[in-house]
């Protein structure tokens, strides 16, 4: 509780600074770096400033129910926006999906000196030679996405000794490039940014990505609708599609 008041007494203190036509947004650890470079081609072009915020999308959920002055949320799947939207803090007409992902299985790279086990789906997580997998926690939608994975395979629940919790995908991803595990979960887009660290293994088809969307909404508590409504429009750009396409997300 008193990490939770701290966390709202910094998004309430930014808010404070920021200026009146600051927008401010709350986006997924696994959106930062591209969330980055959409802020700044938005401030660019509109000349509004972005106050940007990361963390699992369960996070993000929790400090909006909280109070949290966001006046943009992005999450990584529709169950978090879910829970913002089912008590009404959603502006009426303002939620969509806006891009996709794929989920990744990695390994760490021959570089790191780690012993290489032969891993090429996962089913090959039940070998003996496997000691530690990384999932993010069930709560955030990597591990909600990993594990309804592992379901499809039936290997979930003979793997469940062996996983190691995260408490989001970039927590999981270090993990994997340190070595201190033998394999992991994370997005593609996460993988690519580690690539000299981490081997991708394996990677979900078409159709089991095709449900890893991210959700963009507007919340009703936005002191800057006007501007909030224009990054939701911006978000449709060719130019905002062709910077997701270069860093490895989907388009819908």
């Amino acid at each position: 509780m008193v990490v939770a008041l701290a966390l709202l007494a910094s998004y309430w203190g930014s808010a404070a600074r920021a200026q009146a036509g600051d927008l401010m947004i709350g986006a997924p650890a696994s959106f930062a770096e591209a969330m980055q470079s959409l802020a700044a081609d938005f401030s660019t072009k509109t000349k509004i400033k972005v106050r940007l915020s990361t963390a699992a999308s369960s996070v993000l959920v929790q400090q909006v129910l909280r109070g949290a002055p966001f006046d943009v949320l992005i999450t990584a799947d529709s169950e978090s926006m879910d829970k913002v939207d089912a008590v009404g803090l959603i502006a009426p007409g303002s939620r969509r999906p806006f891009i996709g992902n794929r989920l990744a299985l990695i390994v760490p790279s021959q570089d790191n000196g780690k012993r290489q086990i032969a891993i090429a789906g996962p089913r090959d997580l039940l070998k003996a030679e496997v000691q530690r997998v990384v999932v993010a926690d069930e709560a955030v939608p990597a591990g909600h996405y990993a594990r309804n994975l592992l379901a499809k395979y039936g290997v979930w629940e003979s793997l469940r000794s062996k996983v190691v919790g995260a408490p989001n995908v970039r927590a999981a991803l270090a993990l994997v490039m340190s070595g201190a595990v033998d394999a992991g979960f994370v997005y593609t887009t996460d993988a690519a940014l580690a690539k000299n660290r981490v081997a991708v293994v394996f990677t979900t088809d078409d159709l089991e990505s095709a449900k890893i969307r991210y959700e963009v909404a507007l919340l009703n508590s936005s002191r800057n609708l006007s501007a909030g409504r224009v990054f939701l429009q911006n978000l449709g750009s060719l130019d905002v599609q062709v910077l997701l396409d270069k860093r490895g997300f989907r388009r819908l």
